[in-house]
């Protein structure tokens, strides 16, 4: 299941691109249903999936120190889907190898190469599920989607209950596992502040005052987590996630000259 919604933008090829990186973001490309007005309280969720028909999940599971980062999907005139994503923690061969032996996957190439990572075309299988097209037909936004070992872990904006509800029973429906790490209510235009959410400057905080980036560090993230009561694995993607914000808009941009 994906969104084929038609007010999305087709490029010379007749291509329908649909991109979510940011999608929350002041200046992101929100512009689908889940829109809410300014100061209308929404429901920000670090959300957990695995299994089921999620695309990639085969190469989650073999790869894993691999992190993989959606950029866009497109949908072709004929009905192809085709994802660009980022992929880094493990070796050219590694990818590779796990791709091809992925269900989910038809094809894939190599757009660009980094030294730390690598941009990938992947087209995939019709019964494939991506997480963010499938909560933007379910009322909600994703802010931010990241591959892992054990599986997706996403920021997601909800406008209530009922569309976290409906994401819930889609997963359910599908044989996805389902989990939240934290739910945290806020306005909207709170929800996300200089590309990082709220959930994400509080861990940030709470890092610095502990020490977590002291040398020596004088704290761990299960401490971080007890403090915050959210798991481990919560505080480790929230900060993967502030760092590579940050990093991205501050340095990167800055050296682009954007």
């Amino acid at each position: 299941m994906d969104s084929t919604d038609a007010a999305a933008p087709e490029d010379a090829s007749g291509e329908r691109r649909e991109r979510w990186r940011h999608a929350g973001s002041p200046d992101g490309d929100g512009d689908g249903d889940a829109t809410s007005d300014a100061g209308t309280p929404v429901i920000l969720a670090e959300a957990r999936l695995s299994g089921g028909p999620l695309a990639l999940s085969e190469t989650l599971r073999s790869l894993p120190d691999v992190s993989i980062r959606p950029d866009h999907h497109t949908v072709s005139a004929n009905g192809d889907r085709s994802l660009a994503a980022s992929i880094s923690g493990s070796s050219t061969d590694r990818v590779r190898s796990a791709l091809e032996a992925d269900s989910s996957v038809v094809s894939f190439e190599i757009v660009r190469s980094f030294p730390d990572h690598s941009i990938y075309r992947i087209d995939l299988e019709e019964s494939a599920v991506l997480l963010a097209p499938t909560s933007l037909e379910l009322g909600a936004r994703p802010l931010s989607v990241e591959g892992i070992h054990d599986g997706w872990r996403a920021d997601v904006q909800f406008p209530d209950r009922d569309s976290l509800i409906a994401l819930r029973a889609f997963c359910e429906e599908h044989g996805i596992s389902f989990g939240v790490d934290s739910l945290h209510e806020a306005d909207y235009l709170d929800g996300v502040t200089n590309g990082l959410t709220e959930l994400q400057r509080e861990t940030l905080r709470t890092a610095y005052r502990l020490g977590y980036f002291d040398v020596p560090r004088t704290t761990s993230q299960a401490e971080l987590a007890a403090e915050l009561d959210v798991s481990t694995s919560a505080v480790s993607h929230r900060l993967r996630r502030a760092t590579a914000r940050l990093v991205g808009d501050e340095l990167v941009s800055s050296d682009d000259g954007s």
